[in-house]
């Protein structure tokens, strides 16, 4: 940050938009006080050195003219554009012109040589259009986009990284499952909150319906009906344990998860062991509290067992 001050004084705000003029509006309550005289005011405000700026003229032009008769080549070019209004438009764009822009936006997300920003949102309309594609009434999954996301999980950009985490359970790709766990041990936290997020979502028969950005309409990560296929890790690496987690202020348990194959199938551990089934919310119910473990478990069957009491 270069410069840091009040720019706007002695207004009562209560809300801020930015116009395609590159103006700034504020809405001000006007009045004394809290107390409303049924009057409003909003505000402008700009600066003269940046009003003409020809991003600010060619802004205005796109939302006039609108991106539906674009070329695919040139709807690649607004998803580097300062304003972030464009570039959603404009990979939304792209998402809705399917099979014919699946080679430009594949060709986009894989150049690790491209500038970080247009990556970013080629991969959103790979996301948007593995979504689309999956709530569809046929249900044939968009084959293509789930490989890019596939792909982008193992991209040297952590950001991408990260989206591609969340696309996977947005879009409840299904072929993600063991990438996704690979990524809960990525150095980025962040990263690492998506993929567990993402393990549970992509197990899902078919993705939440999305909202107008093309991003689901429910919280990150909530996968809406059955699973539709079991992470397999085990499967190669057999049980082990999965981590630990408070039950009760100063009560520690040691947890072993399988029936990654069988959604009723019961772990296979002692008899002293106490068996619960992971909730959507990450908790299990043991010794009259709850634990988390961790929600890219939820609805799976652990064995649980007490390793120190009360202490």
């Amino acid at each position: 940050v270069v410069d840091a001050h009040h720019f706007v004084k002695e207004t009562l705000c209560t809300d801020v938009d930015f116009g395609w003029d590159g103006r700034m509006y504020i809405s001000d309550w006007t009045g004394d006080g809290w107390y409303s005289d049924q009057n409003g005011t909003i505000h402008a405000v700009w600066d003269p050195a940046r009003i003409e700026d020809v991003d600010i003229r060619t802004a205005q032009n796109l939302v006039r003219e609108g991106l539906g008769g674009q070329s695919v080549d040139l709807l690649l070019q607004p998803l580097s554009y300062p304003d972030i209004r464009i570039r959603q438009r404009a990979y939304l764009e792209l998402a809705a012109r399917g099979k014919d822009a699946e080679t430009a936006i594949g060709a986009m997300l894989a150049d690790q040589a491209a500038p970080p920003t247009p990556r970013l949102h080629a991969l959103w309309a790979v996301g948007v259009r593995a979504r689309r594609s999956a709530l569809s009434a046929g249900g044939a999954r968009c084959t293509t986009c789930d490989g890019a996301i596939v792909a982008a999980l193992a991209d040297p950009d952590s950001e991408i990284r990260r989206l591609a985490a969340r696309l996977a359970g947005d879009a409840a790709v299904a072929d993600a499952a063991d990438a996704l766990l690979e990524l809960l041990s990525d150095d980025n936290l962040r990263i690492r909150a998506q993929a567990s997020g993402g393990q549970s979502a992509s197990r899902a028969d078919a993705p939440d319906a999305e909202g107008e950005d093309g991003t689901p309409a429910v919280p990150d990560g909530v996968g809406s009906a059955a699973p539709l296929r079991r992470l397999r890790a085990l499967d190669k690496h057999g049980p082990q344990p999965r981590g630990t987690g408070d039950a009760l202020p100063g009560r520690r348990v040691r947890g072993v998860a399988e029936g990654w194959q069988s959604w009723s199938a019961e772990p296979d551990c002692p008899d002293h062991w106490k068996v619960r089934r992971v909730r959507r919310t990450g908790e299990v119910k043991i010794g009259g509290g709850m634990a988390f473990i961790t929600t890219a478990l939820h609805g799976e069957l652990m064995g649980l067992e007490e390793i120190l009491d009360r202490i």
